[in-house]
């Protein structure tokens, strides 16, 4: 029930990171706070996967982050 509960939490903060990142873009909110924003969630996820297991599924979400935030440096440099 443990990995149950886990899961749960990780799915929630991955929907509530696309919910905002949606309500944002509607509002015209500029894309690279929105890529920021996921960065954050996918961090979040990260920690989630690493102190959970002992596999390397969190470091893909680690790499998942920096590449956006590397794109949302791009889109606030342009």
């Amino acid at each position: 029930m443990n990995i149950l509960r886990r899961v749960n939490d990780i799915l929630f903060i991955i929907v509530i990171g696309l919910f905002v990142s949606y309500f944002l873009m509607e509002n015209k909110i500029p894309i690279y706070i929105v890529l920021g924003l996921l960065s954050v969630t996918y961090m979040l996820t990260a920690v989630e996967f690493i102190k959970g297991r002992k596999d390397k599924g969190g470091y893909k979400y680690i790499v998942g982050a920096i590449v956006m935030l590397f794109a949302a440096t791009v889109f606030f440099i342009r």
